[in-house]
């Protein structure tokens, strides 16, 4: 800035209005808080529900596949922004998915008798297909928004990417690195422990038999149960979508709004400058505003990926207003 207030003609003087590094960074440190926070939940419930040692297991794969999502983001130049961070939020819990079946199939085969290098191999085989072509399906799904040649694709584009590399990562590593994470905790269990010899049911709880009985008997009246299922969910997901607000993009953060001045077609470009300029005086007086600028016949050069500039019309004006950051305390 001081470089280039050195050239300018006197009177006229520079100001930051928009600082791009500053409030990317102020965007991308709070959605990296989101991650963070979204991991620690994921890992919570895994160690609530899957049992410490298989928690840690699918903890430690999860962790591999953000820790290689990551790199070959990096390898792939791909930018860690808000689209990029807000996919790895959405397959935090779809990147867990294949690495439960491996593990909780080993475990249940190890419980039943099988030694457990059998077990592994046998579950390895067994939902290697299945476990690709349900990743695959997850990765479809967010393939319009990648492979979309408009402003939709441009801004979300790098979802879709995201998302592909770290699907795909998931399924190889269930079926490398979570067997190999699965053999070395059963052997460090089987030398604190001796290996029980007798084998056991692990589905004569209470809850798999509540449950037996409970997918039984809608099994028995299932075009009933299909019936229901399919207008209930119907019924609620209409009933949803008519009271959910239609918003592609969050609100932003950054404390600037823009004041659109249309007057009628044919106006001289020098009588809209001067209502511009008396607008932006009387929005300046404002103790709230901390900074104005005004385009004039068209909008301003595009500071944003989401920003649309007008054309340029003789009747049209643009005021961006920035106001001063509320306190924090």
């Amino acid at each position: 800035m001081a470089h280039y207030q050195q050239d300018t003609p006197a009177g006229i003087s520079l100001k930051v209005f928009y600082n791009q590094a500053h409030e990317v960074k102020q965007s991308v440190d709070g959605f990296i808080l989101n991650f963070l926070m979204a991991l620690a939940i994921v890992v919570g419930t895994l160690l609530l529900f899957m049992g410490l040692r298989s928690g840690m297991v699918i903890a430690a794969s999860l962790a591999l596949n953000v820790l290689g999502t990551l790199l070959i983001m990096y390898l792939f130049k791909l930018e860690l922004q808000r689209v990029s961070l807000g996919a790895l939020i959405i397959s935090l819990s779809m990147l867990v998915d294949n690495a439960i079946v491996v593990v909780e199939g080993v475990k249940i085969d190890h419980q039943r008798g099988h030694p457990l290098q059998q077990a592994i191999a046998r579950m390895v085989r067994r939902t290697a297909l299945p476990l690709l072509g349900a990743t695959v399906i997850a990765i479809l799904a967010f393939a319009p928004i990648g492979l979309s040649q408009d402003s939709t694709g441009e801004y979300c584009k790098s979802l879709f990417q995201v998302l592909l590399i770290s699907l795909m990562l998931s399924w190889v590593t269930a079926l490398t690195l979570t067997p190999v994470f699965i053999n070395w905790s059963e052997k460090r269990r089987s030398t604190a422990q001796p290996e029980q010899t007798e084998p056991s049911t692990p589905y004569q709880g209470i809850v798999f038999r509540l449950y037996r009985q409970a997918l039984g008997g809608l099994l028995r009246f299932r075009l009933t149960t299909l019936t229901v299922m399919v207008a209930l969910a119907g019924s609620v997901a209409i009933w949803l979508y008519t009271r959910e607000a239609e918003l592609f993009s969050p609100s932003s953060s950054t404390p600037v709004f823009f004041t659109d001045l249309w007057l009628p077609y044919g106006t001289d470009i020098h009588y809209t400058a001067n209502t511009a300029a008396d607008i932006a005086r009387f929005i300046n007086q404002d103790p709230e505003v901390a900074a104005t600028v005004t385009t004039v016949g068209q909008g301003a050069l595009r500071f944003t990926l989401t920003y649309d500039a007008a054309r340029q019309y003789s009747n049209f004006a643009q005021i961006m207003v920035r106001v001063k950051e509320w306190p924090t305390a």
